[in-house]
């Protein structure tokens, strides 16, 4: 899910002009299973050391599998006992991207419908999501399903683009986004954050036709309980997409951070618009 949007993510950034971007992806990997891929040890080692001041993250395609608690016992996917024990995954993750001083906002995307038959239970994860981000002030939630949802509210593998032809959204398979689905969720997504950040020197002019097509589009039905928040992090869940200065890799997957470009304005705005 996640290397797609992260590559599209990636080009918008690097036209704004005000941040770096890196892009941190891993295949098949989620929180469930730690075993296979420790995303918090992974965001420790890797991510937090780079001080970023915007972290956008996703999480969700992978995780609709059983989950072994701390007392090692197993349960079955989307039982109380595995809800209860993703809740507090997802809570260690925003309480880890927390910054001391306050200085970095995270965007947490959720995940847009699938196709019947594919992954089940998104509802049950997005509305974890959205709970715990609104505990959280540095936390912000963005519901991608109403970008690559039909006006019914439901899974589409096409969607009308602004010329009003069908255009692919969605891969054969039913849950990765193709290059124009990825492309509009991501100018979606910068497009909020310039509602939560200082982003007036950016160099990036989002294509107003695309953006209205995908508003005609869209659903814009809340999928999880209460309002599409107005917060925001990157990407997790194959994937992170991390923005800075200096430094560049792609990786495949998308978590972003911002640097201190921003910093003059991310911490007045962080606090007064998401009550930190």
């Amino acid at each position: 899910m996640m290397q797609a949007l992260g590559e599209s993510l990636l080009a918008i950034m690097e036209q704004s002009g005000v941040m770096d971007a890196e892009v941190e992806a891993r295949i098949a990997t989620g929180l469930t299973r730690p075993d296979f891929f420790d995303w918090p040890g992974h965001l420790r080692r890797e991510v937090l050391p780079s001080d970023p001041e915007l972290v956008v993250v996703m999480f969700g395609a992978n995780d609709a599998q059983g989950i072994q608690l701390p007392d090692g016992s197993v349960r079955r996917r989307f039982e109380q006992g595995w809800l209860d024990e993703y809740r507090r995954r997802v809570g260690e993750v925003m309480d880890l991207l927390r910054d001391p001083e306050g200085d970095r906002l995270v965007v947490w995307v959720g995940q847009p419908p699938m196709r019947p038959g594919t992954v089940a239970g998104v509802e049950k994860m997005n509305a974890i999501y959205w709970e715990e981000a609104r505990e959280r002030p540095w936390v912000v939630y963005f519901d991608s399903w109403p970008f690559l949802a039909t006006t019914e509210g439901q899974y589409a593998d096409y969607l009308p683009n602004a010329a009003g032809q069908a255009e692919r959204v969605r891969k054969q398979d039913g849950i990765h986004l193709t290059r124009e689905g990825a492309d509009r969720l991501a100018a979606e997504i910068y497009e909020r954050l310039t509602r939560l950040v200082d982003l007036s020197a950016s160099q990036y002019s989002p294509p107003a036709d695309d953006l209205a097509a995908v508003r005609r589009a869209g659903a814009y039905r809340a999928t999880t309980p209460g309002p599409r928040a107005d917060r925001v992090r990157l990407a997790l869940e194959s994937a992170g997409l991390r923005s800075h200065r200096g430094r560049r890799s792609h990786r495949g997957g998308a978590c972003l951070q911002g640097r201190r470009r921003l910093s003059s304005v991310f911490g007045r705005r962080l606090h007064r618009e998401i009550g930190g």
